[in-house]
Parts: structure tokens; C-alpha cells; sequence
């Protein structure tokens, strides 16, 4: 289950290497349950519709997110995300959009982990040199400091609250359910594709996407209120496939 491993560690630098193992596993899951097993797969009506309305056309919506991966010098993720809006009360939600996002590495679209920048990661630091110089964990004592402190004391309630970085929400209360994603990480295409052989991956990879499983995860026969649920670690449309 490594979902709640995911949020546990994810505003946590000295568990950086936990969560980037973590959340490798949970993105690769995503990545493989989303690829058919019996060849090209139709587009469920309803789920194309809402495509359609929301990016212009299907080949709008392949183009963009082929050119996004292929665009991608580093390593990390393309997602085809489906972003909620929280309304007036805890459980009211608007109206859902499908929305292209990227990230790089090991890192995460859940909401508990996303809206937290790390801008250093701990495989790469000079542990030893850090510590010698009196930092944690191989972090400087100012970057270990800036990241488990609040920066600051305004009141106890919203969004620059001393609670607030624990909240498991993306800013502007915004909920995000990856449906659907694709790995750039080089050993994914280039063993079999060579060095310039990326965008035929690319291409390859769409025409076998699993549009069930897709639908599935986006819900895209459940009501616009009181619809985002559990998708990411619980029931997800009819069930058939959890992201967890």
C-alpha cells in the first residue's frame, strides 16, 4: 500500500528516500494498469465526451500529452489528471476537469504531496560533507530548518496556519485524481526503442492504453457532487482498478 506511505512522507526531508521508493511504486502502477493486455481498447462514449469538451478533441488530447512526454528532458511522469473543486462546504464539490500535468523524478500528483516544493533531494546531497558542517541528515541546518518549521505565526486557522502543512488538499482547494499516466524514465523506452526512438514509445504506449481503466478512475458516470470519494485509495468508478 503505498499510497499512505506517499502522504506520510512526502513533506518529510528526512524521509526523502522513502518516499521517492514509495511513490516510484505507486506511479508505475498507475503506469502498467493502464496498458491493455488484449490491444487497442475503445474509448468508453461518456469518458470521450468529457474529453472532448474539456481539451477540443481526443487527437487534441494525444498530441498535447505525447508532446509534453516527449518534451521532457528529465526523467519523471505525464499525467492525465481529473481536478475537482472544492464548493462552500467540506463535502460539496464543482464541476471536474480533465487537466495535463508533468512531474519529474519520483514525484507525486496526490494532493498531499504535491503542494510542497523539495527542492533538494537527499540522493543526491554530500551527506558526510553536511554533516561535518553541523547539518541533519544531510541537509544544511538552514534547509532542514526551512522545511520542518512554519515560516510563520498568523493565527491558527487557514491557510498560513501552524496545522496547514498537514492539510491533504492542492492549493485553492483543488482535488486531483490521476487517471491515466505514462513514464519518460529512460529505461521505459530506450532499451527497446533506442536513443531517438522516444516518441515512437510514445505512440506505441497511446495506441494501447486501457480506456477502462481510465474510465474507471475518473468516474465519469458519477454525479458532479459529492463524487471524488475515494478514487485514489477506495472505490473508483465500477471498481476494477485502485490506485493504491
Amino acid at each position: 500500500m503505498p499510497r499512505p506511505i506517499v502522504l506520510a512522507t512526502a513533506r518529510d526531508p528526512l524521509r526523502a528516500a522513502l518516499f521517492n521508493h514509495a511513490s516510484m511504486a505507486l506511479n508505475n502502477t498507475l503506469f502498467f494498469n493502464g496498458i491493455s493486455k488484449d490491444g487497442p481498447t475503445e474509448i468508453p462514449s461518456t469518458l470521450a465526451t468529457r474529453l472532448k469538451e474539456d481539451f477540443g478533441s481526443i487527437e487534441i488530447l494525444r498530441d498535447e500529452m505525447l508532446a509534453m512526454a516527449h518534451a521532457m528532458f528529465g526523467p519523471g511522469f505525464v499525467w492525465l489528471v481529473r481536478t475537482e473543486q472544492k464548493g462552500d462546504t467540506l463535502q460539496q464539490f464543482g464541476s471536474r476537469k480533465f487537466r495535463l500535468l508533468c512531474t519529474y523524478l519520483a514525484g507525486s500528483p496526490l494532493a498531499g504531496a504535491h503542494n510542497r516544493a523539495q527542492p533538494i533531494d537527499m540522493n543526491t546531497q554530500n551527506v558526510e560533507a553536511a554533516k561535518a558542517a553541523g547539518g541533519l541528515q544531510g541537509l544544511s541546518n538552514e534547509e532542514y530548518t526551512r522545511q520542518t518549521t512554519v515560516q510563520n505565526n498568523i493565527g491558527t486557522a487557514g491557510a498560513h496556519a501552524a496545522g496547514a502543512r498537514n492539510h491533504k488538499t492542492s492549493f485553492g482547494g483543488v482535488h486531483i485524481t490521476p487517471v491515466l499516466c505514462v513514464n519518460t524514465w529512460q529505461h521505459a523506452w530506450l532499451p527497446d526503442h533506442g536513443v531517438e526512438g522516444k516518441y515512437s514509445f510514445l505512440q506505441k504506449w497511446w495506441d494501447m492504453i486501457d480506456w477502462k481503466v481510465v474510465d474507471d478512475l475518473s468516474g465519469t458516470n458519477m454525479p458532479e457532487q459529492n463524487s471524488f470519494g475515494h478514487s485514489l485509495g477506495g472505490s473508483s468508478g465500477s471498481g476494477s482498478f485502485h490506485y493504491t
